[in-house]
C-alpha cells in the first residue's frame, strides 16, 4: 500500500433530536468537529472539519455541518454528509445530548477503509443517566460484481460492529490509535454483503431505548470503522443520545403523593 498521505479541510450545516431534560451549563464540543480518513492502495487521505467551520444548530450550543461531495485524493469519496452535535437543552426544551451522522461513502479502485471520528461532547454537567445508540446502513454494488462492507478495529482486524460509541475519552491522533474512552455500544453488523449484480444489502441495530447508564459520564463521542469493496458505496445514519430524565409534572406530583402515603403507613 502507498504511504502517501494528504489532508483536506471544510464548509456548513443541519440538525435533529428526542425526550424530557436538564441544563446546557458547561457543555462544550472539542475541535476538530469531524475527521474522515480513507485508506486504500492509492494512499491515505484525511478530510478534517474544524469546529470553526460549523454552523449554529437550531438549539442553543448545537453545531452542524453538511457537505454534498468530498472527493479524496486516493479515489475515495464521501457524499450527502450531515453531522449534528447538540448539547442537552434546558427544562421544557424537548431534546437530549445528541451526536448524529448521516453520509454515503464511496470506495476507490481497491478495497477502501474509512475511519470517521466525531468530536467529544462534554456532558459533565448535568450528568446523563440514560443513553441510546443506533446505526442503520445500506451497501450498494455500483459495478456489477457484488458488494461487501466489513467492520474493523484499529488494527484492521474484523470487529463485531462499525459504530463505536463511548464516554470519557476520544479516539487518538491517528487512524490506528486505540480508543481512549469506555465503550458504551458497538452497533452495526460485523459484515454485510450481496453477490447480486447492482444489488443492495442492509445492516444495523439499536442499543437501548434510552436505557439506564451508570454515573460518571463526562463526555461522549463516536467513531465509524469499515472497509468497502472497490467502487461500491455504503450510506446511512448513526446516532448517539444521552439524557437526564426529569419526571413530567404529573409524574412528579404522583411520586410526592406516594412518598407522603408511604410515610403515613410507616407511622
Amino acid at each position: 500500500m502507498s504511504t502517501k498521505m494528504t489532508k483536506s479541510a471544510a464548509v456548513v450545516g443541519t440538525s435533529a433530536a428526542v425526550l424530557v431534560l436538564a441544563s446546557t451549563a458547561g457543555a462544550s464540543i472539542s475541535d476538530p468537529f469531524l475527521t474522515i480518513t480513507a485508506i486504500n492502495g492509492a494512499g491515505t487521505d484525511t478530510f478534517i472539519v474544524p469546529l470553526g467551520l460549523t454552523a449554529p444548530g437550531a438549539n442553543p450550543g448545537a453545531r452542524v455541518y453538511s457537505n454534498g461531495n468530498i472527493a479524496l485524493s486516493n479515489g475515495a469519496a464521501v457524499s450527502q454528509l450531515s453531522m449534528t452535535i447538540d448539547p442537552q437543552g434546558p427544562l421544557n426544551t424537548p431534546h437530549d445530548n445528541l451526536i448524529s451522522l448521516t453520509f454515503t461513502a464511496w470506495g476507490g479502485a481497491t478495497n477502501t477503509t474509512f475511519i470517521i471520528t466525531t468530536a467529544n461532547l462534554d456532558v459533565s454537567f448535568p450528568q446523563p443517566v440514560l443513553a441510546r445508540a443506533s446505526s442503520n446502513f445500506a451497501a450498494v454494488d455500483q459495478n456489477g460484481d457484488g458488494v461487501t462492507v466489513t467492520s474493523i478495529d484499529q488494527f484492521g482486524a474484523a470487529a463485531a460492529g462499525w459504530w463505536r460509541t463511548q464516554f470519557n475519552g476520544g479516539y487518538g491522533p491517528n487512524p490506528n490509535a486505540a480508543p481512549f474512552g469506555t465503550q458504551y455500544a458497538l452497533n452495526g453488523a460485523g459484515s454485510i454483503s450481496t453477490a447480486s449484480p447492482f444489488g443492495s444489502v442492509n445492516g444495523g441495530n439499536n442499543t437501548g431505548i434510552l436505557s439506564p447508564i451508570g454515573p460518571g459520564w463526562l463526555d461522549m463521542s463516536a467513531q465509524l470503522r469499515f472497509t468497502i469493496t472497490p467502487g461500491d458505496s455504503v450510506g446511512g445514519t448513526s446516532t448517539f443520545i444521552s439524557s437526564i430524565a426529569i419526571p413530567a409534572p404529573g409524574a412528579a406530583v404522583m411520586l410526592a403523593l406516594g412518598g407522603i402515603a408511604a410515610g403515613r403507613r410507616r407511622r
